[in-house]
């Protein structure tokens, strides 16, 4: 598979994009210094106020400015980083946990399917970004102007996360378990139980190849929709690592993401729509095209899957049978009579 996947356009073009993303997001810190410093007012070169914030993308391209005159390019650069590695964090574990649940429970623990299944079924009715909200507002982080970052920040950055992933866990541990019920139901595996094969030899030999495909494209998808479910959180005004309240003019505050993450650059100013579409239209640019790349990528793994099915499947041939010419058939009887008919 790996021969394809090196091969799959899609998969380059998608893996290039995000390591350029990250790369720049990583390295951000180190050339901030080195950028014009953000300001609030726009004077030409004869000094004459020309512009306020809100820039426009023409005044600041290519997104524009926020109302602190922060150019978006350098948020959206800044919160890359935060959003997509939140992002990779929580599909991970969502894999690694929802695999070995479902393995577990298909295997070894068959009488808690039923209500594991039970459990899940009722989760269908609650919609995932209520059970996130509710659960992460509590240890919600508001800071002040002067106030500062406290060192139980990542712990709940954490926590947060953590509510991300085991909101997922339900329905994905029920489709992990029937996907192996339905695998085991194959001819190879019921003989290697027969011929007395351990229920970890099956795992290791035989589960681990059928979901090792599976589990890659289920970490594409949970990637994007750990992304959509941060950005839902955002509109709800809950941002991953909290908010500062920031002043303004004549004592009006805005509260600003700490880390800048992109769902938070959307909650936040959403307001700002009406006045300034900018603001708002740049990070939701960002979310788009790092989502569009996300699926172009796990479009090419699965043409690679799909090609590497279609190589095994005519690498399989039936076994030629040699063919022998033989004589025309003739009856015993006969042969003897012809050759009396010659004497």
């Amino acid at each position: 598979m790996m021969t394809h996947l090196m091969a799959s356009k899609r998969v380059w073009i998608g893996m290039m994009f995000l390591a350029l993303l990250l790369s720049a997001s990583l390295s951000y810190p180190l050339y901030e210094k080195h950028l014009p410093q953000p300001d609030r007012f726009l004077y030409n070169e004869k000094q004459e106020l020309i512009a306020k914030a809100p820039y426009t993308p023409l005044q600041a391209p290519p997104f524009g400015s926020d109302r602190l005159g922060v150019p978006l390019l350098y948020k959206i650069l800044e919160g890359a980083k935060y959003t997509i590695g939140f992002a990779i964090f929580v599909s991970v574990f969502r894999i690694i946990f929802g695999a070995a649940t479902g393995i577990l429970l298909s295997m070894y623990a068959k009488r808690l399917k039923g209500i594991t299944k039970g459990i899940s079924q009722s989760f269908y009715n609650i919609p995932t970004i209520f059970m996130a909200y509710i659960l992460i507002v509590p240890v919600y982080i508001t800071l002040g102007i002067n106030d500062p970052v406290p060192p139980t920040q990542w712990i709940i950055i954490l926590f947060q996360l953590s509510v991300a992933v085991g909101v997922a866990l339900p329905a994905l541990t029920v489709f992990i378990m029937n996907e192996v019920d339905e695998h085991s139901k194959q001819e190879y595996i019921i003989s290697a139980q027969l011929m007395g094969g351990s229920k970890w030899y099956i795992i290791r030999t035989h589960i681990r190849l059928f979901l090792k495909d599976k589990l890659f494209i289920l970490f594409m998808q949970h990637v994007v929709q750990s992304m959509i479910l941060f950005a839902h959180l955002g509109l709800l005004q809950c941002f991953i690592g909290g908010t500062r309240d920031v002043e303004m003019d004549f004592g009006e505050y805005k509260s600003v993401s700490l880390t800048s993450e992109w769902s938070g650059l959307i909650g936040i100013d959403r307001y700002e729509y009406n006045l300034a579409p900018w603001i708002v239209l740049g990070p939701m640019f960002a979310f788009a095209i790092t989502i569009f790349f996300l699926n172009l990528i796990a479009a090419g793994v699965k043409d690679a899957m799909e090609k590497r099915v279609i190589v095994i499947t005519k690498s399989i041939k039936q076994p030629k049978t040699p063919y022998k010419k033989h004589e025309a058939f003739q009856f015993a009887a006969a042969s003897v009579q012809s050759k009396t008919a010659d004497s």
